[in-house]
């Protein structure tokens, strides 16, 4: 468990999600990205995977492993990442891609409901870049003008989003969900892609 965030309540950081690993599936997915991939056992699972694992499976009953962020690694590589890791899905492991649309912790308002208008404008740029599979658009998000500067300061929340959408096939059915921003500068979207049943 790593505790990597700071300011929140006391509960927080009491969680504790003992997930086995999956060994195997993570020489896998090193050998379906290539060579760049290292492994490192040193880290354990960070808020970004815990703090959602530990609702969807309370119980910590699946191997978790975890392919991290180069925040030095263009955008385009993550989703071509996401593309070799298509046939992981194939055998049953759920790409779970946790970050946020809009993460800009020196911006955070902490009494603020909603998010400020140029979060609210990027999040729906995004979202809709989603339902439409316009992966191209999300990529170079700068497109979406002013906002991405202070919507995307670093990769590393936004990288993660990019690796699902690789991973995803055009014919997935794609259902977003959750869709808000909170305390003025984060978006809590969420999307699942799943199989089209046809």
């Amino acid at each position: 468990m790593i505790y990597d965030m700071y300011g929140f309540p006391d509960e927080l950081y009491k969680v504790v999600y003992p997930a086995p690993g999956s060994p195997d599936f993570a020489r896998l997915t090193r050998e379906l990205i290539g060579d760049k991939v290292q492994f490192d056992n040193s880290r354990g699972l960070d808020h970004g995977a815990w703090s959602v694992l530990c609702r969807i499976y309370p119980e910590a009953d699946i191997p978790v492993f975890r392919l991290s962020v180069d925040r030095r690694t263009p955008a385009e590589e993550y989703l071509n990442i996401g593309r070799k890791l298509r046939s992981l899905r194939e055998q049953g492991v759920l790409i779970l891609g946790s970050g946020n649309v809009v993460h800009n912790l020196a911006r955070v308002s902490w009494n603020m409901d909603g998010g400020y208008p140029w979060a609210e404008d990027f999040d729906n740029y995004i979202r809709k870049s989603i339902f439409i599979r316009n992966d191209e658009n999300i990529v170079h998000f700068e497109r979406a003008g002013a906002s991405a500067s202070l919507t995307v300061p670093s990769m590393d929340h936004f990288a993660p989003l990019l690796y699902v959408l690789g991973a995803a096939y055009g014919t997935d059915h794609v259902h977003i969900f959750n869709c808000f921003c909170a305390l003025g500068a984060l978006s809590m979207t969420s999307c699942l892609f799943t199989p089209n049943p046809d």
